[in-house]
């Protein structure tokens, strides 16, 4: 049978990219990011809201319109972030292949 997926321990971004978060937080600021989870990439418009630790977990409070509910991301899933002057590729740790030998 198949066992359950650990979650990947968390790796911080750089603290550049916090603050563009941050300022794209205090404009109320559209977000394009590119996001993975299980190995797949989706991109995602947003609006970015909060950030908040958890667990020693950096995430981002979001939503993708007005009107929609609050939703949450773990920073370290983001891999790439439109900012003004284009794509940022935001560089972590994580490993590619999260699965443990048995």
């Amino acid at each position: 049978g198949r066992r359950p997926m650990k979650t990947p321990v968390y790796r911080p971004i750089p603290c550049d990219i916090h603050s563009e978060l941050e300022l794209a937080i205090l404009r109320r600021q559209t977000l394009q990011v590119v996001l993975r989870r299980h190995r797949l990439e989706q991109l995602l418009t947003l609006q970015p809201l909060d950030l908040q630790t958890r667990r020693r977990q950096e995430f981002l409070v979001w939503r993708a319109s007005p009107d929609a509910p609050k939703r949450w991301m773990r920073l370290d899933r983001l891999r790439r972030l439109r900012l003004a002057d284009g794509w940022q590729r935001i560089p972590t740790a994580e490993p590619e292949n999260t699965s443990h030998p048995t």
